[in-house]
């Protein structure tokens, strides 16, 4: 934000004469000339936080937005499953959200750990209690993109005790001769199952494999925040490091029970759909990508700016408490 030549050289005369006065002497600078500079910072943080509220409701809006989205498209498809017709249609479909949700909870995690690191830096500018707020929020999503990802697996077809063939009596007739006869059929149900199912178990133990390198990473990462617990160089840290001892754990708790989830093997009920109305699904989930896809880029962009916005905002009320304390 660019002042006015003429608020830029009140401050800059003020700061000079304030500087000359007390190299001097010890006494304090004329109250009318602080009083003078306090009005200007004001009138400037006023229109800095403004800036801030709007940034914020902007992020709001679109986090909203997303959320929405994403929790139609997961519960709509989770209800749904193959049929004979759609084959392994819907099987594919549920695999390419459920990695287009594992890469949501790559880039919150990326953007997580710059917001850990200045939470660690004393300079960075911004208020302990801001950076903390901003990474609960991350976390939430973080977990909310996990349990989207087990509702989906927990949709997908399970192997079913069909019959492997279907039995019927044929009758034939030569001559006067009457025979009967039992033919067998293979079961669709049975064909079919096995044809989902070799795509589905694969999907699951994926699933359940990712949730296991995760508890891994996490039980890692305690153990390093540990060491740094016990040591003087990250004294001042203890609480920060603490929390996310405290999260990991919670954490670790949640993923064993969606793994132990999953390994029961206990589908939730979807009804089987065509093969057209698969693609038509298809179709729509690829729209709602594009539009999210823009939605999140602005949404991190926002918030780079939100950053940058709140430090200078937080610079300012700085100022203006220095300025406030040279007052009588």
């Amino acid at each position: 934000m660019k002042l006015p030549t003429l608020l830029i050289t009140v401050i800059v005369g003020f700061s000079l004469n304030v500087t000359t006065v007390l190299s001097q002497d010890s006494s304090k600078p004329d109250p009318t000339t602080v009083k003078e500079a306090i009005g200007i910072v004001k009138t400037r943080l006023e229109r800095q936080m403004r800036r801030v509220s709007d940034l914020s409701a902007e992020i709001i809006r679109l986090d909203t937005r997303i959320e929405r989205e994403i929790a139609y498209i997961v519960s709509d498809l989770s209800q749904v499953g193959d049929s004979r017709d759609s084959r392994t249609e819907v099987a594919k479909l549920k695999e390419k959200v459920t990695a287009g949700l594992k890469r949501s909870i790559e880039k919150y995690q990326r953007v997580r750990a710059q917001v850990n690191l200045e939470l660690q830096n004393t300079q960075a500018g911004q208020t302990r209690q801001d950076l903390k707020q901003d990474l609960k929020q991350f976390d939430a999503r973080i977990a909310n993109r996990v349990d989207q990802i087990v509702s989906i697996s927990q949709s997908l077809t399970t192997q079913k005790d069909f019959q492997a063939y279907n039995d019927y009596l044929r009758d034939t007739r030569y001559d006067r001769t009457h025979h009967s006869e039992i033919n067998r059929l293979k079961s669709m149900e049975k064909t079919q199952n096995k044809r989902v199912t070799q795509v589905t178990d694969k999907q699951r133990k994926d699933t359940i494999d990712a949730l296991k390198r995760s508890i891994a990473s996490l039980e890692n990462q305690n153990k390093a925040l540990a060491s740094q617990l016990n040591s003087i160089q990250y004294a001042k840290q203890s609480d920060i490091i603490q929390e996310d001892i405290d999260r990991n754990r919670q954490a670790i708790m949640t993923r064993d029970a969606q793994i132990s989830t999953l390994q029961t093997y206990q589908q939730s009920f979807t009804t089987g759909i065509s093969r057209r109305a698969a693609k038509e699904k298809e179709n729509l989930i690829r729209d709602a990508a594009t539009s999210l896809k823009r939605d999140v880029d602005t949404l991190f962009r926002h918030y780079t700016e939100f950053q940058k916005e709140r430090k200078q905002q937080n610079g300012l009320m700085q100022q203006l408490q220095s300025l406030q304390a040279l007052l009588p």
